[in-house]
């Protein structure tokens, strides 16, 4: 009997004194409190929902961007490609393009024998960017918009920013020119 007593006294003590009014039904509620997530309270979580919205909101423009970005490199590599087939002859090099994919052959002549060099380049929106697979060597670059609209290339392994000149340098260069020094 005695825990009788103290549940119902616990009960009174815990229970709200005023029972708050009933909404009234014939009030709408305003249009954006219904669509609108409650706003939290602790500062650092709105801040944190802001940057993780605006990371995603960069990211979709990225990827909307990256064909663009693969065709570009695909235009700069053919322009590098055909200076290189006239310089050392028609076929010394090609670029085979899919659509995700770029692969270019190079052929050299050592000691009387054509041997093939290999180019992988793969746009994989994980990164999102470029993994370069150069005979073994690879290579990942990321891509991003700058504020103006305009793509940048970055080097993931050294932390460097490329001009699209130093970034078909480092793709082609160990490839093309084997046995000079970098």
């Amino acid at each position: 009997m005695s825990s009788m007593r103290i549940s119902s006294r616990l009960r009174a003590k815990w229970a709200p004194q005023e029972t708050p009014p009933a909404p009234d039904p014939s009030a709408a509620p305003p249009a954006d409190a219904e669509s609108a997530p409650p706003e939290p309270e602790y500062k650092w979580l709105r801040m944190r929902i802001g940057e993780e919205k605006d990371r995603r909101e960069r990211e979709a423009r990225i990827l909307e961007r990256l064909p663009d970005a693969a065709a570009e490199l695909n235009e700069s590599l053919a322009d590098c490609l055909d200076a290189y087939n006239s310089a050392f002859g028609p076929g010394s090099a090609e670029l085979q393009s899919e659509p995700l994919q770029l692969r270019i052959l190079a052929r050299h002549i050592r000691e009387g024998q054509p041997e093939t060099a290999r180019i992988e380049i793969l746009s994989v929106p994980a990164i999102p960017g470029f993994q370069i697979d150069r005979n073994g060597s690879p290579l990942v670059v990321e891509i991003g918009i700058l504020p103006d609209g305009k793509l940048f290339y970055r080097d993931r392994d050294q932390d460097q920013y490329l001009t699209m000149e130093e970034l078909t340098r480092r793709i082609l260069d160990r490839t093309l020119f084997p046995k000079l020094g970098e």
